[in-house]
């Protein structure tokens, strides 16, 4: 599948690869649906009252684009 790029907006810049966690969804699913425990004070809560796997797809690939930008 091709990638879009897009142009980066003014003022904001390119996230470095090497920070971000780039698996393939279904193993950020099964991190995000089998979390480890807390181990820094510094944590990203999210909620979602009928199970991660019910959210609308939409919603799932936000939660993993915020897994994605802070879980390394």
């Amino acid at each position: 599948m091709d990638r879009i790029v897009y142009p980066i907006p003014t003022g904001l810049h390119a996230i470095s690869p090497e920070l971000l966690d780039l698996r393939p969804d279904s193993e950020v699913d099964y991190d995000i649906l089998h979390p480890k425990p807390i181990s820094d004070e510094k944590n990203v809560w999210f909620f979602w009252h009928n199970g991660y796997t019910n959210l609308h797809p939409c919603s799932q690939r936000n939660i993993r684009v915020w897994h994605r930008r802070f879980s390394k």
